[in-house]
């Protein structure tokens, strides 16, 4: 497969595509669980509740991407665009967090600046 979640779109029919967002952009996606790194499992909302299974390398090639529902007119359904949306916003948000976040020896040099000795011993 080894896709690429920043640009995944490619991977579906363009019809299925915009159902996966419109899926996304109404909450269908109920929950996403990382189960071990770069695998997750997501739980989305249809006409029942369908598992879809991913596993990404390096949180950005998709690997592996798997739904339990019935869909078989091509190889990708609406729940798997609808989860790629879902954890394309997560990774973008983590790193935006991330790169909004100091450094972490400013942090420290922050935290311990003006400590005194023993204040320092304290802390450790």
């Amino acid at each position: 497969m080894d896709s690429d979640l920043r640009s995944f779109e490619s991977m579906f029919d363009e019809t299925i595509l915009e159902r996966g967002k419109a899926y996304w952009r109404e909450g269908h996606v109920v929950s996403i669980e990382e189960i071990d790194a770069g695998l997750y499992c997501a739980t989305v909302e249809g006409s029942e509740l369908y598992e879809v299974n991913v596993e990404l390398e390096n949180q950005c090639i998709i690997r592996v991407i798997e739904c339990d529902c019935p869909y078989d007119w091509d190889a990708h359904c609406k729940h798997q665009a609808a989860v790629l949306f879902a954890l394309r916003e997560r990774v973008q948000k983590g790193a935006e967090a991330l790169s909004e976040a100091p450094p972490l020896m400013a942090r420290l040099k922050n935290v311990l600046t003006g400590k005194t000795k023993d204040a320092l011993v304290d802390m450790l």
